[in-house]
Parts: C-alpha cells; structure tokens; sequence
C-alpha cells in the first residue's frame, strides 16, 4: 500500500523509504501484488529521479549563488588579457 501512496507524488523520503522496505519485505514473503520486476522498475526510476532531482537541484542553486563571482573573475581576466595585450606590443609613440 505505501507503493501507491510514493507513485501517487507525495515526495516525502519518509513515504519512499517504507515504501520501499514494505514492498521488499511483501516480495519476499510472497504476499506482494506486484512482481520483482515491477518493484524493480519503481526502484530504478525513484533513483534516476534522486539523482536527476538532487545534481539538478544542487547544481541549479550553486550556478545562482555564484553568478556574481563569476561575472567578476571575468572581469578580472579580461583586465589581464587587455594587460598583456599591451604589454606584448610595447609602448606606443607619442
């Protein structure tokens, strides 16, 4: 039963993880409405969307918590690449 309350879109890891230790103890007692092969397809997307939920979401904050030092790392290596630029082409004449 706490399967369908998961594939229902609660969220709550709380709600996934008894789901996931009923539905494991409910197929290996045999009593279970679903296959190994169902339960294993339900564990692998709950994973794919962990991982794609979690590096997306971790990656999508750190890109906006840094946009500003990213913007002025630029600036400074565009300074020096204009520094070196007339470096490299000596002093101009009067």
């Amino acid at each position: 039963m706490a399967l369908l309350v998961v594939e229902q879109g609660t969220g709550s890891d709380l709600l996934a993880g008894l789901a996931f230790s009923v539905g494991f103890a409910a197929l290996d007692t045999g009593r279970a409405p679903f296959g190994w092969l169902a339960w294993l397809a339900w564990l692998g997307w709950l994973v794919l969307a962990n991982m794609v939920g979690g590096l997306g979401l971790t990656t999508l904050l750190r890109l906006v918590r840094n946009r500003k030092r990213r913007a002025d790392h630029q600036a400074v290596a565009a300074e020096r690449v204009t520094a070196a630029e007339r470096a490299a082409t000596g002093p101009r004449p009067p």
